[in-house]
């Protein structure tokens, strides 16, 4: 079997309620679909979701030229075509826009890959449960604080059992006084048996960080994410060193490579890969692998139908982000009960594009 050529759509999925915080509104997810057919009939679906069309318009292209860099190859050597893409996309910029089109066309070969085995993709890559802890995310969708305790409350109700806040979705550029007073309110309100997390953006300098992760040390949040700008690694490790909450960061390093210093430099205590950015699979599972070395509790970023699949392999992970822009192109929604997510049991990623999304959604 061999793969006999590449197809890429871009979707723009309208988002109800659109993302909104102090520094931008989003009302439209683009989710770049690159399928991979085979001679025999098999397709792989691949996708990445980037949140303008100046972004998703070129990236579609470059995927599309990638083309000759994949047919002939045989699809269950997932790193050979790896190897072959990322070649051919490097001088695109291993950190950016190659990487994002190597990240999407490698996905594909993976859920290929799962498809021909007739297994889901968490038990090609070893398999250690079919279930993954999974975290609500709130704060991007209003500026009221009122609102946003009436969406916490539906989250308790629905049996989320960790909760992540958007700092600047909700407070934008607040004094830590005053997200800690209403972070306290927040735990009160939610209960012990909910655990608090917040995401900081890169929003502010140590010094304020500092200040406000020790103003939220006893309400054991299970992390503060981006407690600054997250190229500032002698930075995070400051932050990391003045708190006994954990310090996640990650999510907007490319590749392989930009995750050395940032393990290294004990700039995080939960590392967050996106596997978009890292290059796919692949990637995503080497950069696990060293942070298993170095004793680090790894989590994934925003693609949750993907995610759940590779955390689903690993053994020293944390919470998962619950992303569901992708429900509506898939005919199988994503299924979560009471906050775990559960992995879907077909084979590859377990998702079927939806016979009508791209006449509905296609640009």
């Amino acid at each position: 079997m061999k793969i006999s050529s590449l197809e890429v759509t871009v979707l723009g999925v309208p988002l109800d309620p659109p993302v909104v915080s102090s520094r931008f509104t989003i009302p439209t997810t683009y989710l770049v679909v690159t399928e991979l057919h085979t001679d025999e009939g098999v397709t792989g679906i691949g996708y990445g979701a980037v949140l303008r069309t100046m972004y998703a318009e070129p990236l579609a292209q470059l995927i599309a030229n990638l083309e000759p860099f994949v047919v002939g190859l045989d699809p269950t050597m997932p790193d050979a075509v790896a190897a072959s893409v990322g070649g051919a996309a490097y001088k695109a910029g291993p950190g950016g826009m190659g990487t994002w089109a190597l990240g999407a066309i490698e996905v594909a070969v993976w859920d290929l890959f799962g498809k021909i085995c007739g297994q889901p993709l968490v038990s090609i890559l070893g398999g250690l449960t079919t279930q993954v802890p999974g975290y609500m995310l709130l704060g991007l969708t209003n500026r009221d604080e009122a609102h946003l305790f009436d969406e916490l409350t539906e989250a308790v109700e629905a049996g989320w059992k960790h909760i992540k806040i958007q700092i600047p979705g909700i407070w934008g550029d607040g004094t830590p006084s005053r997200i800690a007073a209403t972070m306290h309110r927040i735990q009160a309100h939610v209960g012990d048996g909910v655990r608090l997390a917040i995401d900081n953006q890169n929003l502010w300098d140590v010094t304020d960080a500092i200040r406000l992760g020790r103003a939220l040390e006893d309400l054991r949040l299970f992390w503060f994410e981006e407690p600054v700008e997250y190229r500032d690694v002698f930075g995070l490790a400051e932050v990391c060193r003045a708190l006994d909450t954990p310090v996640c960061s990650g999510e907007q390093r490319f590749g392989i490579q930009e995750f050395r210093p940032l393990i290294e430099g004990n700039g995080a205590d939960i590392i967050m890969v996106d596997v978009r950015m890292a290059g796919g699979v692949s990637a995503f599972r080497k950069i696990a692998a060293v942070c298993e070395t170095w004793n680090r509790r790894v989590t994934s970023h925003m693609m949750t139908a993907i995610d759940i699949h590779l955390m689903g392999a690993l053994a020293k992970i944390a919470p998962v982000e619950y992303v569901p822009w992708t429900d509506s192109i898939f005919t199988e929604p994503m299924r979560v009960v009471e906050g775990q997510l559960h992995i879907p049991p077909g084979p590859g990623l377990g998702v079927t594009l939806h016979p009508d999304a791209k006449q509905r959604y296609a640009l």
